[in-house]
Order: structure tokens, then sequence, then C-alpha cells
């Protein structure tokens, strides 16, 4: 019996199919399917070792310090080094303020937790000056109001919480209205009256009520940016919470500890502050000496903020950085 054999010219044919076959599986990819189900496959252009590279997605460091336009200066966020600096600053203001204002009108502009007790036991007749409690009513409505709209002013008006432009206007209305204060007292529409004085004249009783709501304002933007600079150890405006991180702290006696060391010279700068406050009203007899120079360091805070360096953010090839939100 004789095998059959293949012509060869048939055979010949038949290996340029495969080979041909070959080759195009390794570079095809389906175009489409047509209505009985076949797939219809397009040649692709041979790819280079350059044209990959170039597609792939890369990744770049912006430098907001290099020179650019004042809305990218204004955009960028704070480098976050050190910036605790001036959170443990802002402390001493307190200090001084809070020492100042209730020596002369028995009320606290940042403390609230003390108002809260003035305001119970007026609740009570149990104030030795009746418009105590009212004065301090006044100020913890103001304390609330400031920080419920400078809240809203870096969590959705301007964010990030770190972008200079936020912080700048933050501790700008800060100043602005520490000196308002000041410039309302020291030019005699607001009188530095005793406490024994304005319990005989209601006029000068409600008088009063606009310095001290201006700064319990300033005081909720102050505990506002201290919070959004991710300090949140050191509230600024109260002791009790930080004296509380301070002692039960795992590492409080470790050598090198860096949250201790700031609550620690946060207590000290708002102890300090408040020493300083109520020297500066004894020797002046005047309560606006304490707030021009609370309202003097305020301004040094937005002249640090506006030199501040700022932070470096990978972006991708598309430009929109990593920590835009």
């Amino acid at each position: 019996m004789e095998t059959p054999t293949t012509p060869t010219g048939l055979l010949s044919s038949a290996n340029t199919v495969t080979a041909a076959s070959s080759r195009l599986s390794l570079s095809e990819t389906p175009a489409s399917i047509n209505e009985k189900g076949a797939s219809f496959f397009v040649l692709e252009k041979p790819v280079t070792m350059e044209q990959s590279l170039s597609n792939t997605p890369t990744t770049q460091v912006t430098d907001y310090n290099e020179p650019a336009s004042h809305s990218r200066w204004l955009n960028a966020p704070l480098n976050p080094r050190h910036l605790d600096v001036i959170v443990v600053l802002t402390c001493f203001i307190t200090g001084l303020t809070d020492s100042a204002m209730f020596a002369n009108y028995s009320v606290f502009t940042s403390m609230q937790s003390g108002n809260t007790i003035f305001i119970a036991l007026g609740a009570s007749s149990q104030n030795t000056h009746p418009f105590v409690w009212i004065r301090c009513l006044f100020s913890l409505f103001a304390y609330s109001i400031g920080t419920f709209l400078f809240a809203r002013l870096h969590n959705n008006l301007l964010p990030p919480k770190t972008r200079r432009a936020t912080l700048l206007l933050t501790y700008t209305f800060q100043a602005l209205f520490t000196l308002v204060a000041a410039a309302i007292i020291q030019t005699g529409a607001i009188n530095r009256y005793s406490p024994q004085t304005m319990a005989s004249s209601p006029r000068q009783q409600w008088d009063t009520l606009a310095p001290i709501c201006l700064l319990s304002f300033s005081a909720g933007g102050q505990i506002v940016a201290a919070r959004s600079l991710g300090i949140m150890d050191v509230p600024t405006v109260v002791v009790t919470t930080m004296l509380c991180e301070l002692w039960a702290d795992p590492r409080l006696f470790f050598k090198r500890n860096a949250g201790r060391d700031r609550r620690l010279a946060a207590f000290l700068l708002m102890l300090l502050g408040a020493i300083i406050g109520g020297w500066a009203d004894k020797a002046s007899r005047t309560v606006q000496a304490a707030l021009w120079m609370a309202g003097g360091l305020k301004f040094g805070i937005v002249g640090a903020v506006a030199v501040w360096s700022s932070a470096d953010i990978p972006v991708s090839s598309s430009g929109q950085g990593k920590g835009d939100v």
C-alpha cells in the first residue's frame, strides 16, 4: 500500500500560513466582533523601548519654594516641620489676654470652663457682681460662633487646612480683632472700670461686651488653627486637657520626647503670659496694654506664616498633587 503524500506546494503554503499566524498572534489585539461572532484583528505597530518609557505614568515633586505666581505661593501647604512653635506661642497670648481681662472684667475670653461656672452661679444669684454672668454668657456665645465660622473656613472654603492662604487669613483676623478691642478701650469708647464701679452703671456694663466678644471670637479661631496644624495635644485655650496629655504620656521620662516638650513649653508659656499680663495691668492701670502686646504677637505670627517654607508635594504627570482635596 502506498502512503499518501502531500503535494510539496501545499505543504509549503501551510508552513507559511502557520508561521505568519504565529507572528500575528504576538502583536494582534481584537478590534471588534462582527454579527456572526467572528473576531477581526488589527496589526499594531511595534513599540520601541523609548515609547514604552514615555507612556509610563511619572511622579514628580512640586517645589512651592521656587519663584512662581502669587496664587501658587498662597495655595502652597506649609512645611510641617516646627509648626508647633506657632501653636505654643499662642498659649502665651492666651495667658496674656485672659489675665488682663479677668483682672478688669471678671471674665475669661479663652478659657470657657471658668465662664461656664460663673454662668451657673448667676442662675442661683451667687455672683458677687450681678452682671458677671452676662459677660461670661456673651463670651461663651462669641467663642462658639468664632469656632464654628473658623472651622468652616478651614474645612470647606479654603482646604487643605495647612494651606498658606487659610492660615494667613485666620491669624490676620485674630490679630485684627485683638487690636480693635485694644483700640476701643484706648480711645475711650470703652473705659476701664473696676467691677465695683460697673455694678452701679448698667450702660458701662453693656459697653464692655464689645471687646469681650471680639477677643472671645478670636480665641475660637485660635484653637481651630491649632487643630488644623495637627497639634491636638495643645488646645491653646485650656490647661486641663494639656496637663492630662502631659502626665499621661507613657514616654514622659524619656530623654527625647517632642510631645512632652511641646506640652510643657505650652503650659509654662501660658503661665508666663498670665504673669506678664497681670504686671502690665498693674503697672499701666489699663487693660489695653496687654491687648496691644497680644495683637502685636498675633501679627508676628502672620509674618511667620508668610515667610514659612512650603511643603514639597508629589504630583502625577497630570499635574494634580496628591495632597489636593
